[in-house]
């Protein structure tokens, strides 16, 4: 989720930040590097930090393994069943 919102976030900025950019005559870098500033400087940052941090423990804590989810993507549809798998080679291709 966290990602989706950077890619919005990224979408709807970054062209009004290379705009501006060149109305004021910025350099090239700085256009560039606009809206991930801004998202650095956000909550959604801060918390996909958080959970950075805490995910690996968390996983242990539950005696998870390092693959939690496997989705077959957006071209499939992103709703479905959740089925737990004992090994990944089990879905695979």
């Amino acid at each position: 989720m966290l990602g989706e919102v950077n890619d919005t976030f990224t979408e709807h900025i970054q062209p009004l930040a290379a705009l501006l950019g060149k109305r004021f005559v910025v350099e090239e870098y700085t256009m560039k590097l606009f809206s991930e500033e801004l998202l650095r400087g956000s909550l959604f940052f801060s918390l996909s930090m958080i959970l950075k941090k805490t995910e690996p423990r968390l996983r242990e804590t539950a005696k998870l393994g390092d693959w939690l989810v496997v989705s077959r993507g957006r071209s499939y549809g992103s709703r479905g069943w959740v089925v737990k798998e004992t090994a990944l080679q089990d879905v695979q291709l």
